[in-house]
């Protein structure tokens, strides 16, 4: 058993900042890090009580969340003021953090202001965060725009991923060029025969964050194996009841033909 110490060499000087945000990036892996306090056979041989609840939940879930996003590609800012505003605070931030011996490869090239803020272009198309968009007509609510799909739990319970070749940090899946995020859940109640889809959606195409919220509730039909006529399955009571809304309409229609009929006789009657 040992300690490793948090010691990283890095050949080359960095900035402030950076320092500080390989810090906090990597301050829970290293208490991670910290000796066990007690020895190996104590680990093994002791036993970790676990209290059960002794109810259930009224409802299981079905399938992992999922997390579905529409995002735009970086472009050109509303105007050219704003264009000009950030390329302003790009040569003050060039000269302030990468002057003298330290170097942003990052904030080099034409694209470099769109790295320190980026304005919304046209509706993304390409791969992101390993992901291929797919076309979702229940998400955007018939539209057919293409969406970014992913299990909820891997962004939120990761802090990082590795996708084609690309280190990726979960925490910026949702950025400030996404427009509209979504979160499914589908739950199911076996007591009660019920599914319920549970739909989260925010949107971000204004300054104005708006959340709403959708729940459809899904009642099974079923076999009718329990309870009386009336508890037996909804397809039963739905044929019962369209059975007799057919016998109203037949005496309806009999009872119109005999008036009809009556009218007819009394007009040859009256000739």
């Amino acid at each position: 058993e040992m300690s490793i110490g948090p010691i990283t060499i890095i050949p080359r000087a960095l900035a402030v900042g950076e320092v500080q945000h390989r810090y906090q990036h990597g301050r829970l892996a290293m208490a991670l890090r910290r000796p066990p306090t007690e020895g190996d056979r104590a680990r093994v041989t002791r036993t970790i009580p676990r209290q059960n609840q002794p109810y259930t939940g009224k409802m299981m879930l079905l399938s992992p969340p999922l997390i579905m996003q529409s995002m735009f590609d970086a472009g050109d800012c509303v105007s050219s003021w704003d264009n000009e505003v950030v390329q302003k605070m790009l040569q003050l931030g060039r000269a302030e953090r990468c002057s003298g011996i330290y170097n942003c490869p990052d904030l080099q090239g034409p694209l470099a202001g769109q790295r320190l803020y980026a304005c919304r272009g046209n509706r993304r198309t390409s791969r992101y965060f390993g992901l291929t968009p797919e076309k979702s007509t229940w998400f955007t609510g018939g539209s057919g725009v293409s969406v970014y799909s992913d299990y909820l739990t891997t962004i939120m319970k990761h802090r990082s991923l590795v996708r084609d070749g690309e280190v990726l940090h979960t925490e910026s899946f949702v950025n400030t060029l996404t427009e509209t995020v979504n979160v499914g859940v589908l739950l199911h109640s076996p007591a009660l025969s019920i599914t319920t889809l549970l739909s989260l959606t925010a949107d971000l195409t204004s300054a104005k964050v708006e959340v709403t919220y959708t729940i459809q509730h899904l009642l099974a039909l079923r076999d009718g194996s329990e309870g009386g006529w009336w508890e037996r399955s909804l397809l039963t009571r739905y044929i019962i009841f369209q059975g007799i809304v057919v016998i109203f309409v037949l005496v309806l229609a009999a009872d119109n033909a005999k008036f009809v009929r009556a009218l007819w006789r009394r007009r040859q009657t009256l000739k």
